[in-house]
């Protein structure tokens, strides 16, 4: 008999402790279990296990019901990474394993589990066979694994009589899916001396090192991964390459798995429930040594990692935006350390704080200053005051358009970037003047023409068009406020209708495989202008582009963030760096209405280094981030009043508590999905002291006085 500790499936601050049982089965740490709790069942897994005879408990203790794995789920390695994760993100600590697992294996009561399929093999050959039973006999022997459906397909009933004959037996196996496709070799180009460089310092440098790659735009990071992954696979040992989005694994995939071929697994959000768990087994077995994925693809079981990439390791996309809100680079540089192997963060624009961290020699910076092709694109910017005083009234100044001509007419392609979804973003009453609102959100409806819907852009809700206002009843219709990237599709279709246009925005890309699609479409040179939203802005190669457009290269800059210059001129530069990539010389067009901002000085000289001291000063002022430690604390609830009420009470208690930081005051923020939201920053120097007044925070409301309000901890948020 035994006792066993265990954490039961809930992810919620209020039963984030362990819990103890008899167990009369076998069963070890990292299980999973099935375990009766307050007058029902759940999933619970094993973190410790006691002796019965050393086990002390002043109550009378349940018994495990059963066990459901037959191997350990979780390993030392992935349970110490969830406690480091409980700790920094102040997450129950099941929050953080389900992060970590795909939907089949998830410790949580559910209907998901493998889909399975049924095997058939003979096992007698000692009767007589019909011509068409031996047929199906011999059939069947001849696979290696026979499917009955495949069998069946070929014989028909043929199949079952074999078995009821007892000549074959079927039984069940977990069915295997094939995620992706195969891709042709790839061919190893000849590295350029700083390509060489990083390479050889980094595999000098044996034992856990994390290196900051900072290289311009086409500079060769990827060849520098493969290079530094090719000789990790020898060695024996496994390597994870993060990307950001989806939209940019299809070009990744092909490199690697041209390289490597059948040792690469994808993973990412896009998969089903089955693939998802089919790689995260094929990892498990051992029967890859590469992943290729967005940012849940960091916690692939992989047992002997030797290199961990991150690339464009600035990207937004890597921080999850729900509890528990981790930072994908937080877990590689975790799991380097673990595995005592380098960790490559790369990008042309890397976050302030690496590139800060670098400065210091925290990281280790290499450097790439060189384009494969030697030329960088040539920056216009095009002053689109100057576009209304000509009464141009179009979305594409007369510069772009000629450019465009020009490029198009030669055979090249053309990227344009317009970070704004749908038609219009605004709808008017033309009666009442009032603007049409998402009946959960605070904001406005968005107007997608090409479906005739409105969209809310924050919780997807969608209905058709309306020719009715909601507000007064008046049939009178509407005025479109602003516009969006369909209205700059129909100015192309108009202005450009000799040549292909395709676009690339969540809408066009919501089906399975739909930026795959698009990018091999517009790669194999199926349409001549690909207009999308910043899923685009970065990591694609398409070597005959020569003229990259940026529309609207304000809109975020009036955003009231210490970041939003930051990730601006980060989306300019990655969003410029999509032209001129082969030998061709490539053009970049920015339009702006505010040419003189000092941003536009350091990107048309391509100066990362100046800008990020500019605006270093900048934050060294006001006592952002890399200089102090940030975090948010926001309350929501479906009533407002609730909601409102526990942000005061964390307020008062944090003022109370007099922390050597600084705390702002409650402010409000957008109701979504018919919550109301408010919200708390704090900044303070020590970042052990911050993790610790979080904690406190929790242990107050959330266990000690139980408020039912939901209470959400950002340890470092992205967005302010």
């Amino acid at each position: 008999m035994k006792v066993i500790e265990v954490y039961v499936e809930h992810p919620v601050y209020e039963i984030n402790q362990t819990f103890s049982y008899y167990c009369d089965f076998e069963v070890q740490v990292g299980m999973r279990v099935l375990v009766p709790f307050n007058h029902t069942e759940l999933v619970g897994l094993v973190h410790a296990i006691h002796d019965a005879s050393e086990a002390s408990s002043d109550y009378d203790l349940k018994s495990v019901i059963r066990v459901i794995d037959e191997e350990i789920l979780l390993n030392d390695e992935i349970r110490k990474l969830a406690k480091y994760m409980e700790s920094t993100t102040i997450a129950p600590y099941m929050a953080c394993v389900q992060a970590m697992l795909p939907t089949i294996l998830k410790p949580k009561t559910s209907t998901n589990s493998a889909k399975m399929e049924r095997v058939v093999t003979i096992i007698s050959e000692k009767m007589a066979f019909t011509p068409k039973e031996q047929r199906c006999v011999d059939y069947i022997k001849s696979k290696d694994v026979c499917f009955y459906s495949d069998a069946r397909k070929e014989f028909g009933n043929t199949v079952r009589q074999l078995v009821v004959k007892g000549a074959a037996s079927e039984y069940l196996v977990e069915a295997k899916t094939k995620v992706g496709k195969d891709y042709a070799d790839y061919q190893e180009p000849e590295l350029s001396d700083e390509q060489k460089a990083c390479i050889n310092k980094i595999e000098n440098n044996h034992g856990y090192r994390p290196y900051l790659l900072y290289g311009v735009t086409g500079a060769g990071k990827t060849e520098v991964y493969l290079q530094l992954a090719k000789q990790v696979i020898e060695r024996g040992q496994s390597v994870i390459i993060l990307v950001p989005e989806i939209g940019l694994t299809p070009q990744m995939v092909a490199r690697v798995k041209g390289r490597f071929h059948d040792l690469v697994a994808i993973y990412h959000s896009k998969l089903n429930n089955q693939e998802k768990y089919s790689e995260y087994m094929r990892i498990k077995r051992g029967e890859v040594k590469v992943v290729v994925g967005t940012r849940s693809a960091i916690f692939m079981p992989f047992d002997n990692l030797g290199l961990i990439i991150v690339d464009e390791e600035h990207d937004k996309s890597y921080k999850q935006d729900s509890t528990p809100r981790y930072h994908a680079r937080d877990i590689a540089l975790w799991r380097g350390q673990y595995h005592n192997c380098p960790v490559v963060m790369a990008s042309a624009t890397p976050s302030f704080e690496s590139y800060a961290r670098a400065s210091k020699n925290v990281y280790e910076l290499l450097t790439l200053t060189k384009r494969i092709n030697v030329r960088m694109p040539e920056i216009h910017l095009v002053n689109m005051k100057n576009e209304l005083r000509r009464s141009n009234p179009y979305l594409l100044s007369k510069d772009l358009k000629t450019a465009m001509n020009e490029a198009l007419s030669n055979g090249e392609q053309v990227i344009l970037l317009f970070n704004r979804r749908g038609y219009a973003p605004q709808m008017e009453c033309k009666s009442c003047h009032k603007v049409i609102k998402c009946p959960h959100c605070d904001i406005s409806l968005s107007y997608h023409k090409e479906e005739k819907v409105v969209k809310c852009h924050y919780c997807d809700y969608v209905t058709p068009f309306i020719s009715t206002c909601p507000v007064c009843g008046s049939n009178e219709g509407f005025n479109f406020g602003g516009v969006g990237i369909q209205k700059l599709e129909e100015e192309l279709n108009r202005d450009f209708k000799d040549y292909k246009v395709l676009r690339m925005d969540r809408d066009t890309t919501a089906r399975k495989d739909g930026h795959e699609a698009i990018i091999e479409a517009f790669g194999r040179h199926e349409a001549d202008i690909l207009i999308g939203t910043q899923m685009i802005a970065k990591g694609l190669d398409f070597p005959n582009v020569t003229v990259v457009g940026i529309v609207n290269a304000d809109q975020g800059m009036n955003r009231p963030d210490f970041r939003s210059i930051e990730d601006t001129f980060g989306f300019l530069s990655q969003a410029s760096g999509r032209s001129g990539r082969s030998s061709k010389q490539g053009k970049v067009f920015i339009q702006t209405y505010d040419e003189e901002h000092y941003m536009f000085n350091y990107l048309k000289k391509n100066d990362y280094h100046g800008f990020f001291v500019r605006e270093m000063k900048f934050r060294h002022v006001g006592n952002y981030p890399p200089y102090c430690y940030m975090a948010a604390i926001t309350t929501s609830d479906s009533s407002k009043e609730k909601a409102q009420n526990l942000a005061y009470a964390i307020h008062e208690y944090l003022l109370n508590k007099h922390i050597d930081g600084k705390v702002y005051n409650v402010t409000e923020e957008t109701k979504v999905q018919d919550t109301y939201r408010y919200r708390i920053l704090i900044k303070v120097k020590n970042n052990d002291m911050l993790e610790g007044i979080l904690k406190d925070i929790v242990d107050e409301f959330k266990v000690k006085q139980k408020v039912r309000v939901k209470l959400y901890i950002d340890n470092n948020p992205l967005t302010v």
